[in-house]
């Protein structure tokens, strides 16, 4: 039973919850933070780091589905 239990919890933890976060951050997170690039104050979040920030969520999902 305890077995069980944890593929489930498995299956809803990084297959569908971790698919909402990607989703989350790929439609969500531009309209939430603004994109800008201002060194000066520590600020480096580009639609290019956007865009990397997500792929490496997709390619650590992608890994999780298929590990070898």
């Amino acid at each position: 039973m305890t077995f069980v239990f944890w593929m489930v919890s498995w299956f809803v933890t990084r297959h569908v919850l971790f698919c909402k976060v990607i989703a989350s951050a790929y439609w969500e997170a531009p309209t939430q933070i603004q994109f800008g690039w201002w060194p000066e104050r520590s600020y480096w979040f580009t639609k290019e780091v956007h865009a990397i920030f997500v792929s490496l969520l997709v390619i650590l999902e992608v890994r999780t589905v298929f590990p070898f």
